[in-house]
Formats: structure tokens, C-alpha cells, sequence
């Protein structure tokens, strides 16, 4: 597998792919080949791997404190970069491998932060699996040498595991930060291809979820549902595009 990490020369983003370079000198990963990339922007570039992963700041209004995973792209009309309702490819197994691997660390190191996923948002648009892998919110934690050794400690972990989901699905519904969906993966073993927060059910088109059913390397087994976090109509919808692909409907 090519693996190519994406930095900027800023914090945390520097940070992180400081401490990964020198992991990975003691380390002996058969059959990874890690490639580096460093761009102005974290969402404005081109590439093509087999994975790639971007190491960026997270930012938020409230300055919550947040160590997170997600996965790029626009359910709805872009924000910031990329294409509009233009979701891109993932790799549960690796994001399965990597989340795991960074909560236990952070629960571990006992930090006083989460690890959370984030849904999908903002671009870059571009033809190879991809996951975005933050530090946030503001500079008081983007600075923070020992987050940035915790997080590229636990990526450089995610590489040697073995461990595999007990199910992959398409994730729709509740909030940005998707609590629901971080219970599932950590207490049932589940993996997500998309996750879909419902203010994006408010603008994606049936073509954007039928992206977030298909855009993945691995086939999904069904999707979930945030119950409390959909709308009545939402849930119609999702379950009768389930229905029609031939694929389960779970409620979190």
C-alpha cells in the first residue's frame, strides 16, 4: 500500500508529522510505503495514493477542545474547497484501524480531551481514499507537543494492527460530532464509510447518499440511522434507498 501523508509547515499539522517521521524510523511496516506531501493549505491540493492521510488543525466557533477523525466532502454545496454534493472514496478498515487506535490512546493518556469522529465536510475533491486527522481548536492546543507525540503515537499503532469491524455501514444523522456513532464503533466494533449529519439531510440530493452507499473500498453491509437525530420524513427516505440497493437499516 502507497500511503501518502499530507502536512502544512504549520502547528499542529508540523507537529504531528514530526513526531510520525520519527515513529516510523523504528518501526518495520511490511508492505506500507509512506510518501510525504507538504501543502499551503489542507484542503486545497492534489494527489493520488492508495491512502491518504491529512493531518490538519480543527477549528470551531466555541474552541472546544477536540482530537477527531473524519472524512472529506460536500453532501451539500461546497465549503471551502471541492465539488459540490461530491463525496469522495474512503477505506473503512483503515479509518476503523486508526479511530480505535487513537481513542485508546487518548482514554489511555488520560488528557482530559475526547476523540470523536467528525461527519463529512469541506473539500479537497480528488479520486483516492482520504481521512482528515485533527488537532483542535485553537492555537493553546495546536501548540501542544504532547497531543501532537499522542496522535502521531497512535497513527504509527493503527498501521501494525490486525483488527477488523464487525460491520461497515453508512452513517446518517444527529450532530456534527456524532456521539452516536463513536458509541457504536467502540462498544459493537463499527465501522462507518460516510457519516452524514442531519442538517446535511437537509440538502443532499439521493445521488449524495447513494455516494455515501457505494464511495468506499470496501462494501458496506447496511447503514445506520441516528433515530433521534433524523426527522420522520429522513428516515423514510434513507430506509426506502436501503431498501431499493437491498441493504439493512440499523437504528443507534
Amino acid at each position: 500500500m502507497r500511503l501518502l501523508i499530507i502536512h502544512t509547515d504549520k502547528a499542529p499539522s508540523s507537529l504531528m508529522a514530526k513526531y510520525v517521521r520519527e515513529f516510523l524510523e523504528s518501526e518495520s511496516l511490511n508492505g506500507i510505503h509512506v510518501d510525504w506531501q507538504k501543502v499551503e493549505h489542507q484542503v486545497k491540493w492534489e494527489a493520488k495514493a492508495d491512502q491518504i492521510l491529512v493531518l490538519s488543525p480543527h477549528k470551531s466557533k466555541e474552541n472546544i477542545p477536540l482530537l477527531s477523525l473524519h472524512v472529506p466532502g460536500n453532501p451539500c454545496e461546497h465549503w471551502v474547497s471541492g465539488d459540490d454534493y461530491t463525496l469522495n472514496i474512503t477505506n473503512p478498515l483503515f479509518n476503523y484501524r486508526l479511530f480505535l487506535s487513537a481513542y485508546e490512546e487518548v482514554e489511555k493518556a488520560n488528557v482530559g480531551i475526547s476523540f470523536s469522529y467528525e461527519v463529512d465536510h469541506h473539500g479537497p475533491t480528488i479520486q483516492s481514499p482520504v481521512v482528515f486527522y485533527e488537532i483542535g481548536s485553537d492555537e493553546s492546543m495546536w501548540n501542544r507537543e504532547d497531543l501532537a507525540e499522542l496522535m502521531a503515537r497512535a497513527f504509527v499503532k493503527s498501521l501494525k494492527s490486525d483488527k477488523k469491524p464487525s460491520k461497515i455501514l453508512a452513517g446518517f444523522g444527529g450532530g456534527h460530532y456524532a456521539p452516536k456513532f463513536v458509541k457504536a464503533t467502540v462498544e459493537k466494533g463499527y465501522t462507518f464509510s460516510h457519516i452524514l449529519a442531519k442538517y446535511a439531510m437537509e440538502c443532499a440530493t439521493d445521488d449524495v447518499i447513494e455516494q455515501a452507499l457505494t464511495k468506499s473500498t470496501q462494501p458496506i453491509d447496511g447503514i445506520a440511522l441516528d433515530w433521534k437525530g433524523l426527522k420522520g420524513e429522513q428516515r423514510q427516505r434513507l430506509t426506502k434507498i436501503a431498501e431499493e440497493l437491498s441493504l439493512p437499516a440499523e437504528r443507534l
